[in-house]
C-alpha cells in the first residue's frame, strides 16, 4: 500500500527532480558532479538534501538550507546546538542505521554522508544521489578540510557567496577572540577534555578541530601529542600543573561524570585546587566550522570571565 506522504504532488516532483539528476549524471555518483546539482538548485523548489550526519547537517543549516531529514535530531539538540535545528526536520532514525523507508519518502534530491555512512552506500544509492563529504578527518588538518568541504560542497548546491560569508564569519570570530586573548589572558595552556564517566576523561590532543581553533586563537595545548585513544584517569593532568582545564560539556557528563567532577581526587588536582577549571556548553568536535566557530567564541568567553569554576 503506498503512503498518503508517497503519493502527495510534492513528493512526485521530487522524484522526478531526483530522475532527471539521476539523467545527467548517469547513475548516483558518491561525488555527484556540480553541474547536475546546480541545474536541480535551479528549480522552483528548493533543493531537497537529507544530511546524514551532524557536523553536515549543521554546515547545510549554515549555508542557509533547512534539510528535509536529520538522524537522532534530539541528540543534534544536545551536542551541536548552534545552529538550532528547525522543529520542521524530520528526523531519519539512528546515526549510522537510518529509516531507509523513511529517506525514501522523504524523496531527497541530494544524500550528504560521511566515509563512515559508506557501508550503507548500496541502500542509499536507489534512494538519491549521494555526495560524500569527510568535514572531521580523523588526522591532518581538520579545520583547513572542514573548510575545503564546506567550500565544496557550496558550489554543488549554489551558495558561494553564503559559504564565503560563513568561513568570513568564521575568521572574524576566532580573530577577535585572539586578540582579546592577546591582551587580557595570562597564556596558560589549556586541557582540553571530556568527562567520560565517573573515573575517566578524554583529552583532545593534535590532529582535532579543537586543536585547530586553538593554535588559531593563540593558545598553547598542555596535552602534547595527538588525542588519548582510550579513556585516562584524571591523573593524567598531573603533568602541567600550572594549566588551565576546559572542560567541554558532554551528555555523560551529565549521567555520570558529576562523580568524578565531585570526587577527592579531582578536587585534589593542583589546576582545581586553584581555580583554573572552565566549563564550555556542548560543542560537537566534528561538526566543521559551526564547530569551529562556536567553540572560538565559548573558549575565549570562558578564558576572559573573572570567575572559574572548581569543578
Amino acid at each position: 500500500m503506498k503512503s498518503t506522504f508517497q503519493s502527495s504532488p510534492r513528493l512526485r516532483e521530487a522524484v522526478s527532480r531526483r530522475s532527471f539528476l539521476a539523467a545527467l549524471t548517469g547513475t548516483a555518483l558518491s561525488n555527484l558532479p556540480l553541474a547536475a546539482i546546480a541545474a536541480a538548485q535551479k528549480s522552483p523548489n528548493p533543493l531537497r538534501i537529507a544530511a546524514l550526519d551532524w557536523g553536515l547537517a549543521a554546515t547545510v543549516l549554515s549555508l542557509g538550507i533547512e534539510p528535509v531529514g536529520v538522524p537522532a535530531i534530539n541528540f543534534y539538540n544536545r551536542y551541536v546546538v548552534d545552529p538550532v535545528m528547525p522543529v520542521s526536520v524530520v528526523d531519519v532514525g539512528l546515526l549510522f542505521t537510518p529509516n531507509f523507508e523513511l529517506l525514501y519518502e522523504l524523496a531527497p534530491d541530494l544524500i550528504l554522508i560521511t566515509p563512515g555512512l559508506m557501508p550503507a552506500r548500496a541502500s542509499l544509492d536507489r534512494i538519491g544521489p549521494l555526495m560524500v563529504l569527510d568535514i572531521a578527518p580523523r588526522s591532518g588538518d581538520p579545520f583547513k578540510q572542514a573548510k575545503a568541504e564546506t567550500l565544496r560542497l557550496a558550489r554543488a548546491i549554489d551558495r558561494d557567496a553564503t559559504a564565503t560569508a560563513l568561513l568570513d564569519d568564521t575568521t572574524r570570530v576566532i580573530e577577535l577572540g585572539r586578540q582579546k586573548l592577546q591582551h587580557a589572558y595570562d597564556h596558560r595552556p589549556v586541557f582540553l577534555i571530556n568527562v567520560i564517566d565517573d573515573r575517566h576523561i578524554r583529552i583532545f590532543g593534535a590532529e582535532t578541530l579543537y586543536q585547530d581553533v586553538l593554535q588559531s586563537i593563540g593558545l598553547t595545548n598542555a596535552w602534547q601529542g595527538r588525542s588519548s585513544p582510550l579513556p585516562l584517569g584524571p591523573d593524567a593532568l598531573l603533568g602541567v600543573p600550572e594549566a588551565r582545564i576546559i572542560v567541554i560539556s558532554s551528555v555523560a557528563e551529565q549521567v555520570t561524570g558529576q562523580a568524578l567532577i565531585a570526587s577527592p581526587f579531582w578536587r585534589a588536582l593542583p589546576n582545581v585546587r586553584a581555580g583554573r577549571v572552565h566549563r564550555l556548553e556542548p560543542v560537537l568536535d566534528s561538526g566543521g566550522i559551526s564547530s569551529a566557530r562556536r567553540f572560538a567564541a565559548l573558549l575565549s568567553e570562558a578564558l576572559l570571565a573573572s570567575e572559574p569554576t572548581h569543578g
